[in-house]
C-alpha cells in the first residue's frame, strides 16, 4: 500500500496470496506434489509480482488494465484452489501405479528409454513437422509432440544413477554432461525457452536435493544461468521465432537459428539491435530490464484477458472446456476436431494475437480462464473442481510422489511432475489441461519397458552400493496412500 497500491486491491492480493500459503500448507507442505505446484503458482502469479513491483517501487495493480476485477479474480481463484486442495487430502485416494525406484539398474533403464523415446520423438518433429498446427493434429504426430516434451525430463534418471550407482563424480559424470548437452542442443533448435531451460532446472533441483541448500558451486552455476538466460537465451527466442526459426524447411529454419543464436552469443552491437527489435510494450513489470522475467509475474499476464473479458461482459461459457474435450478425442473418430491450442482462442478474445493467426498460443492461466467463460462465479466454483479433479487424475496413474533426500524412492516422479506441471498448470488454458491429464498413459508405458529392459540389464547394476545384495525392479507397483 505506502508504493500506492489501492487499498481494496491490496486486500483481494492479500487475500490471495493468503489462501494461496494455506493451500501449499494443507496439501502437506512443498515435499507433496500438490503442494510444490500451489506454491509455484502463488510465486508466479503473486508472490514474484509483489517482491518485483515492490524493489523498483510501483504500486502492485499499477499497469493492469483491470486492477479491481484482476485482484478479485486472484483472490476468488486461490480460495477455489485452497478448497479444492483441502478436499483432495481429506477423501480417499486411488491406490496409483508408478511406484518406487529402488536400484541404480532401474534408474539406467529408465534413462535410455526416455531418452530414446522423448529424443527421438523431438528431432523426429524438428526435421519432419514444418508446422506448429502440424504438431496438433493427432495421431502419430500427437503422440511424438507428447513424447517430446520429456526431453527435459532425461537428465533426471540420469543424475539418479550417477548418484545410486556410487560413482566418484556427480554434476560432471558423463551420462549427465552428455545427455545435458543434447538437451541444450535440441532447446536451441526448437527455439522455445522451456526447452532451453527446463533441463538446466531439473540439473540444479536434483544437485541441491544431493547437496543442500548452501552448496556454492550449484549457486555459481545458477547464477551463470540466470545471466545466460537473460542475455543470450530470452533474445534469442524472442527474435529467432520470428526471423525464419520456425518457418520453412529444416535447412532454412537451421541457417536462421545458427545466425541468429551464434551473433547473439558473439556480437554485443547484434544483441543491442535485437534489445530493439523485441517490443516490450505494456509490460507489467513497468522497466525493459525486466522484461525477461515478466512470466514470473503471470498476473499480468491474465490481468489482459480478464480486461478485455470485464470491458465487453460477453462470456465464453463451456467453449473453451468442450474444445478440451474435443481435444482429447483421437483424430481418426474426431478428424474435424481444433487444430489451435485454447491460448489461441483467448488470444483473439484478448487481441493479443492476429486475426489470421491460428497458431500463436498466448498464456493466461486458469483463472482467467474460467472468469472469461462464468464471470466471478466460475472462478471460484470453477477452481474448486478443477484443481480436485487435476490432482485426483494425477494420483490415479502416480502412488505418491513426494521430495525425499536420498537416492532411491518416488522424488524422480516427483521433479518430473513438477517440471512438466509447473508451466503447463500455471499457464495453460483449461482445454489444454484437459488432454494432457491422459498423455500420463506415455509415461506408464515408457515405464513398463524401462521394467523390461532393467531385467535384462547386467546384475551387477542392480545392486544397492550400501548393500551387497542386489535390489529388485518393483518400481512399477500399485502402492497404498501414506
Amino acid at each position: 500500500m505506502i508504493t500506492g497500491t489501492d487499498p481494496i486491491n491490496a486486500a483481494c492480493f492479500t487475500i490471495a496470496i493468503l489462501f494461496g500459503l494455506l493451500a501449499m500448507q494443507v496439501a502437506g507442505g512443498y515435499r507433496t506434489l500438490p503442494g510444490v505446484l500451489n506454491l509455484v503458482m502463488l510465486s508466479k502469479f503473486l508472490l514474484i509480482a509483489v517482491f518485483l513491483k515492490t524493489v523498483t517501487w510501483q504500486a502492485m495493480d499499477s499497469q493492469l488494465k483491470a486492477p479491481r476485477a484482476t485482484a478479485e479474480v486472484m483472490a476468488l481463484g486461490f480460495i477455489g484452489l485452497f478448497v479444492a486442495t483441502w478436499l483432495y487430502r481429506v477423501l480417499i485416494h486411488p491406490p496409483g501405479l508408478i511406484g518406487d525406484v529402488k536400484n541404480p539398474r532401474s534408474y539406467l533403464a529408465l534413462t535410455i528409454v526416455f531418452l530414446v523415446a522423448s529424443f527421438v520423438s523431438a528431432f523426429s518433429v524438428l526435421v519432419f513437422a514444418t508446422s506448429y498446427d502440424l504438431e496438433l493434429t493427432g495421431g502419430l504426430w500427437g503422440v511424438a509432440h507428447n513424447l517430446a516434451t520429456y526431453s527435459s525430463f532425461c537428465i533426471v534418471p540420469a543424475m539418479y544413477y550417477a548418484w545410486s550407482s556410487g560413482a566418484k563424480r556427480f554434476l560432471s559424470h558423463p551420462l549427465v554432461v552428455g545427455i545435458l548437452t543434447l538437451e541444450i542442443i535440441y532447446g536451441i533448435m526448437s527455439t522455445t525457452k522451456q526447452s532451453m531451460m527446463e533441463p538446466l532446472l531439473c540439473f540444479f533441483i536434483v544437485g541441491f536435493i544431493r547437496y543442500g541448500l548452501r552448496n556454492k558451486t550449484l549457486w555459481s552455476l545458477v547464477a551463470m544461468g540466470l545471466a545466460l538466460y537473460s542475455l543470450i537465451i530470452y533474445p534469442y527466442s524472442q527474435y529467432v521465432r520470428d526471423h525464419g526459426g520456425r518457418d520453412g524447411d529444416l535447412s532454412s529454419r537451421l541457417a536462421a537459428i545458427q545466425e541468429v543464436f551464434f551473433n547473439i552469443s558473439t556480437n554485443s552491437d547484434f544483441r543491442d539491435m535485437v534489445e530493439t527489435k523485441i517490443s516490450y510494450s505494456e509490460t507489467y513489470l513497468g522497466k525493459d530490464s525486466l522484461a525477461p522475467f515478466s512470466r514470473l509475474a503471470m498476473v499480468g499476464e491474465a490481468d489482459r484477458l480478464i480486461a478485455a473479458t470485464d470491458a465487453t461482459q460477453s462470456y465464453s461459457g463451456w467453449d473453451t472446456i468442450v474444445f478440451g474435450l474435443r481435444l482429447m478425442v483421437p483424430s481418426f473418430i474426431l478428424p474435424d476436431k481444433p487444430l489451435s491450442g485454447g491460448g489461441n482462442y483467448l488470444g483473439h478474445i484478448a487481441g493479443d494475437v492476429a486475426d489470421y493467426d491460428e497458431s500463436t498460443q498466448i498464456s493466461y492461466g486458469v483463472m482467467a480462464n474460467l472468469f472469461n467463460a462464468f464471470s466471478f462465479k466460475g472462478v471460484l466454483i470453477g477452481s474448486i473442481l478443477f484443481f480436485l479433479v487435476f490432482y485426483y487424475a494425477v494420483r490415479f496413474w502416480y502412488r505418491d510422489p513426494i521430495l525425499s533426500f536420498g537416492p532411491y524412492g518416488t522424488t524422480h516422479w516427483y521433479i518430473l511432475l513438477a517440471v512438466a506441471y509447473e508451466h503447463s498448470l500455471i499457464e495453460a488454458p483449461i482445454g489444454n489441461l484437459l488432454p494432457g491429464l491422459i498423455n500420463s498413459i506415455l509415461v506408464v508405458g515408457l515405464v513398463f519397458a524401462a521394467k523390461i529392459l532393467a531385467s535384462l540389464l547386467p546384475a551387477s547394476l542392480g545392486t544397492d552400493p550400501g548393500t551387497s545384495n542386489p535390489v529388485s525392479a518393483s518400481y512399477l507397483t500399485a502402492g497404498t496412500y501414506r
